[in-house]
């Protein structure tokens, strides 16, 4: 009897080693798994540095621009002013010239009365 007893008891035993030994391997598998995520999640981390640093890059590069372009309209607009200026000033010029011109048909009539007075 005793040593049917060591039997079962021996056979539980290697059983209950049998089992170890598969929580063992499934615990590898998962070790494994594991590592491999921490793997994924490095190179995620990296990928999103990258990309934050050329997200400040773009922002900088787009802040720039939009400077760039608030100077040129401001250019721009002073320009537009500037023709609007001139052409008034081409405006008056040429009703100058058109008085002139009227006031020296005006003196050539003149002159030619008083030649024929002569």
């Amino acid at each position: 009897m005793e040593n049917q007893l060591l039997q079962q008891i021996l056979n539980e035993v290697k059983k209950t080693n049998s089992r170890m030994d598969k929580l063992e391997s499934h615990m590898n598998k998962l070790d494994e798994r594991m590592n491999k995520l921490d793997t994924r999640m490095d190179r995620i981390e990296n990928d999103i540095k990258v990309l934050k640093t050329q997200v400040h890059e773009n922002t900088h590069i787009l802040k720039s621009l939009e400077h760039s372009s608030q100077v040129h309209k401001a250019l721009l607009d002073q320009l537009d002013f500037r023709t609007v200026n001139i052409e008034g000033q081409i405006k008056n010029i040429t009703n100058e010239i058109h008085d002139i011109e009227f006031m020296t048909g005006k003196n050539i009539s003149d002159i030619a009365l008083l030649k024929t007075a002569l």
